[in-house]
């Protein structure tokens, strides 16, 4: 089978899986959340993340219908229409990831341009932000001219 047909079901079926298990979690986490049980509701959207990244369903399929599990079907038949669906989504989808790469490291490039001067600040100036007011303009040697408050 082509790699592009094989892309193109890994991908729908991991967002399908994934799409299906959030609308069974939503209703289950407002229960739980009215029962005071946010820890396990966070949880369990963790567990459910994986199926958004891992192709569970894909693979079964693929198995089961490639390895001889009994079951002769045609789920995974290739044909010319879907290997040319399958080439133009993977085409797309391929976009779309360098798109968002590219667009993600932009966005990292310009944060790091703009905290690249900056430094924390002391923890002084938590405890006590006049003393810590004071000391800077010290530090900077800035001239009072009039209150500072």
């Amino acid at each position: 089978m082509n790699w592009t047909i094989n892309l193109t079901y890994m991908v729908l079926f991991t967002a399908f899986t994934g799409s299906c298990l959030l609308a069974v979690w939503y209703p289950i986490s407002l229960l739980l959340e009215r029962a005071g049980y946010m820890g396990l509701a966070y949880r369990l959207l963790q567990m459910l993340i994986i199926f958004f990244l891992v192709p569970v369903f894909f693979i079964f399929q693929y198995l089961g219908n490639y390895q001889g599990s009994g079951w002769i079907g045609v789920f995974l038949t290739p044909s010319p229409v879907l290997l040319m669906v399958g080439q133009i989504f993977t085409a797309c989808w391929i976009a779309g990831v360098l798109a968002m790469t590219a667009g993600f490291v932009r966005e990292a490039l310009a944060l790091k341009k703009k905290y690249q001067g900056m430094f924390p600040c002391e923890t002084q100036a938590k405890a006590d932000p006049i003393v810590f007011l004071f000391r800077t303009i010290i530090s900077l040697r800035l001239r009072r001219r009039g209150p500072i408050l």
